[in-house]
This record gives structure tokens, sequence and C-alpha cells, in this order.
């Protein structure tokens, strides 16, 4: 089973499980909680609710601001990538075949940067299946980011970068999920 495949599955479990997400409690610890509890689910509690307050309106959005806040989230991710990668670039990341590994990340960063971009326009426009193949789109940019590395038995130096990039997009990908069953 492939990465997409199994967050595809995640989230459909996911969805099933947080039905229960009131707009009158405390949406973001509800989705939190209900989201790291989730058979499966490697997101923490904390990193999501840390991610999501993170922005102030997060307090006083509905669950719906909160996939725009979430999906924003994303692509201050790739893009704050975008010149620690140049940074490791100039560190003397010299290798040919390390330098060849890390422009290939700056490439896919910046493309996940733009689909994270329309899957927010999608969003916004409850054009929810967009938005949601925008999501998984960034998320696959992210694993061939990684793969330039694995294929050259190299280590690889975003680590946790990435995994911070994958939890981000798990957040988004249940909230769509949840926004378009609410209807």
């Amino acid at each position: 089973m492939n990465k997409s495949t199994s967050l595809i599955f995640l989230i459909l479990l996911l969805v099933l499980n947080l039905h229960r997400v009131v707009a009158n409690g405390d949406v973001v610890a509800d989705l939190c909680k209900n989201a790291s509890t989730t058979p499966d689910s490697m997101l923490s509690y904390d990193f999501c609710v840390s991610a999501l307050e993170s922005n102030p309106k997060s307090k006083t959005s509905d669950l719906f601001g909160l996939g725009v806040i979430s999906m924003e989230l994303i692509a201050n991710n790739a893009t704050n990538l975008l010149p620690y990668i140049g940074k490791l670039l100039e560190e003397g990341k010299k290798e040919r075949f390390v330098k060849q590994a890390l422009d290939s990340c700056l490439e896919v960063y910046a493309d996940a940067t733009r689909s994270v971009e329309d899957a927010i326009t999608d969003f916004k426009d409850k054009v929810y299946y967009d938005a949601r193949a925008e999501i998984i789109g960034a998320d696959d940019y992210s694993v061939a980011c990684e793969d330039t590395f694995n294929e050259r038995n190299l280590t690889f130096p975003l680590r946790k970068q990435v995994d911070d990039f994958s939890h981000l997009v798990s957040i988004s990908l249940v909230i769509i999920d949840l926004v378009e069953s609410q209807g």
C-alpha cells in the first residue's frame, strides 16, 4: 500500500470518527483529539493543537476557517523550506548527488506551494474534491524530495521538516473531509 493510499484510508477512518466535532465546543481541541486517537493515525494531538493555534484566528474559527488556516500552514511550511534548502546548498553540500537531490527538493517544494495555493482556492470555492487532490499532490511532492535521497542511499537532511509537512497535510485532509461531509 503506497503512502497516498494509506493517507486516504486514514482520512476515511478519521471522517467516520470525527463527525462529533461541534461548533459550540473547542473546535481545535475536539478536532485534534479525535484526529490523533483514530486507529492508524500518526498525528500527535499536541502537534495538531500547536499548529492550528499558531494562527490567532483559530480560536474564533469554525471548521471551514480552520481548513483555510491548515492549508495556509502547509503553504508556509513549504515556502519556509525553500530558503532552508538553499542554506544547505550554501553550507558546502557540494557533492554532486547531494546537490542534485537538494536542487530537486527546491523544485518539489516550489511545486508543492503552488499546489497548496490552488487547494486553498478550491476549498474556498467549495470544490472539495479538487482541494483534496491538490493537498494529496503536495504531499506526493514531499515524498518525491525524500525519494531523491533514498534512491542514492544519501542521508536525508529534511526529516523533521518533511514529517511536519505530512502532519499538516493530514490535518487539512481531515478538515476537508469533515467540511464536505457537513454539506
